[in-house]
């Protein structure tokens, strides 16, 4: 077998596929790519056992159609410093192994090779429930959600390290993202352009980000699931990935009475403030901030126990009903990481009672709830 490429191409569409090859893996198959010749037609497979790409492209010529295994991370390696346009990927027997010799210009290079027929293909399957979505607003979500689950990885309940894709309720199209580690919480709405039926499903951060990556100059995504597996379609690749298995908490509740007293910051001014007082809480503390809110002002403080340095922040606000409610200020800043608009709301109740922090703009297409933290004030003296 023997196929002609255009390099450039070619380097392109590997690249994409390299981030499905394990890093670590018990089944040295999965170290290569599976390329499959119809034609002038080449499917590039990856595989890591949670998910499958499938990738497909065209090639310059080709001899004979079939499949053939070629370490993945050596061809990347090779075809980034060859100088040539063109390459040629032939595909021999030799004794008892199989060998892909690479050849571009005055360069030769021989790569032992897997047989094909070793290579775990994942099946796709018959997906029952679909929906199609904008490519970019689908993107933005699934990567301000990724965020919240960064904290979730000690966590037995495996579901609680992936997000939930689900419809708001069978009276609405509208279909939310949702992620939790059990102290913060982040709903993001998304608009499907079209859905069939659709159930809820809990998707890894692993497939979150591979999403995310293949789908980056694509304007449109249709995703198919059934019980298992997601199927993620975007013109020229597939994605068929594992769906976790678990049921995701009941999140509904939360959003179902929000409450009423509010404070509005300006995002810059609170996360500036917020940096400079992390240099001085401590993990010893769980890195509680104590905010405690007056009728014209805002104060923060935290302090360091190991070491007995303190900080405070003041902000001007306008405040109805003051409190003074303990928060992860770690949590917090994750929070504001997400949020591009220039102001917030925050909107709280009870000392132990959770916040939430909206952006300020009417009708936003994301939510976030955090905890307090219950370990009590923090022990400072207040600066006068």
């Amino acid at each position: 077998m023997k196929l002609k490429c255009d390099k450039e191409l070619l380097l392109e569409k590997i690249s994409k596929a390299l981030m499905f090859i394990p890093t670590k893996t018990l089944i040295p198959v999965l170290d290569n790519f599976l390329f499959k010749v119809s034609g002038t037609q080449l499917e590039i497979i990856a595989n890591n056992t949670e998910m499958q790409v499938r990738i497909v492209t065209q090639v310059m010529e080709s001899a004979h159609n079939g499949s053939f295994c070629i370490p993945a991370k050596m061809l990347v390696s090779t075809l980034k410093l060859l100088r040539n346009p063109e390459v040629t990927i032939e595909v021999k027997k030799k004794e008892a192994a199989v060998v892909c010799i690479i050849k571009s210009g005055n360069s030769k290079y021989v790569l032992s090779c897997d047989p094909s027929e070793s290579f775990p293909e994942m099946v796709a399957p018959n997906a029952p429930y679909e929906a199609t979505f904008d490519a970019k607003p689908f993107r933005d979500a699934l990567q301000r959600a990724e965020r919240t689950t960064r904290d979730a990885d000690e966590f037995v309940r495996v579901e609680l390290t992936g997000m939930e894709i689900a419809m708001k309720d069978h009276n609405s199209s509208d279909m939310f993202l949702t992620s939790t580690d059990c102290i913060k919480l982040s709903r993001h709405r998304v608009s499907p352009r079209a859905v069939g039926s659709w159930e809820p499903i809990v998707i890894s951060t692993n497939v979150s980000e591979a999403i995310r990556e293949m789908s980056n100059d694509r304007q449109v995504l249709d995703l198919m699931h059934d019980t298992k597996k997601l199927i993620v379609h975007g013109d020229w690749f597939f994605i068929t990935a594992v769906l976790i298995n678990g049921k995701f908490p009941e999140t509904n509740q939360f959003f179902d009475d929000i409450p009423k007293d509010e404070i509005q910051l300006t995002t810059f001014e609170y996360r500036d403030a917020l940096e400079r007082l992390s240099i001085y809480c401590s993990k010893e503390t769980g890195y509680v901030m104590e905010m405690q809110m007056n009728k014209d002002s805002l104060l923060m403080s935290t302090v360091d126990v190991g070491r007995n340095n303190e900080g405070h922040e003041l902000l001007e606000i306008n405040c109805q009903s003051p409190k003074v409610i303990a928060v992860n200020m770690k949590f917090m800043l994750t929070i504001l990481s997400c949020i591009e608009q220039d102001s917030i709301r925050m909107l709280y109740s009870e000392p132990n009672k959770a916040l939430y922090v909206y952006p300020n703009i009417e009708n936003p297409m994301e939510a976030y709830m955090l905890m307090p933290n219950f370990a009590g004030p923090v022990k400072t003296e207040k600066k006068k």
